[in-house]
């Protein structure tokens, strides 16, 4: 009966390890780590730079993204990010909401924020067990200057969806300003 018992404590702690590590094939589990992008804008929708990770791992190495930004006015984007260093290289698919910040420049250049989901497409390496994972991403492009600073990571367990109420919602937790 004991040894029982420590065969299957011990199937148990595996268990946990695995998906305390990112084992498993649980492709709806989160990412476990984040990754920051810095990186210049280089055609109408790519950017090339390097990233860092944190996490229990860390790398860093270069980073290219694809990006097409679509609707009228360009109010949603949707890409590509491929990461490769020294762990691996780890692909990711996004899709969020565009949300301009800044006039368009005299060169016609504007800022935005971005803010959405992700997906691991594709994975080799120490990032190999991620592929299926997902988490949000934040981004920040200042079009004079043509750069792109972002970070893939975990969704925060609060966090839900950002939407603005509809004109009958419900606005119970606003506060007006005064």
């Amino acid at each position: 009966m004991i040894p029982r018992l420590l065969a299957a404590a011990l199937l148990a702690s595996l268990a946990l390890l695995a998906a305390a590590c990112g084992g498993g094939d649980d492709s709806s589990a989160q990412i476990d780590r984040t990754f920051y992008v810095k990186s210049s804008i280089t055609a109408a929708t790519a950017a090339e730079g390097t990233f860092e990770s944190a996490g229990d791992q860390r790398d860093q190495g270069q980073a290219t993204i694809d990006f097409d930004p679509f609707g009228d006015p360009p109010a949603f984007l949707r890409g590509t990010a491929r990461l490769t260093g020294a762990n691996g290289t780890i692909t990711m698919r996004f899709d969020g909401r565009i949300v301009t910040t800044s006039a368009p420049s005299l060169t016609g250049a504007a800022s935005s924020v971005s803010i959405g989901t992700f997906t691991v497409t594709e994975a080799t390496g120490g990032y190999a067990t991620a592929v299926g994972r997902e988490g949000r991403f934040a981004a920040a492009v200042d079009g004079e200057a043509r750069t792109v600073r972002a970070s893939f990571g975990p969704q925060p367990e609060d966090a839900g969806e950002a939407r603005a109420p509809s004109d009958g919602g419900d606005r119970s937790g606003e506060t007006s300003g005064g």
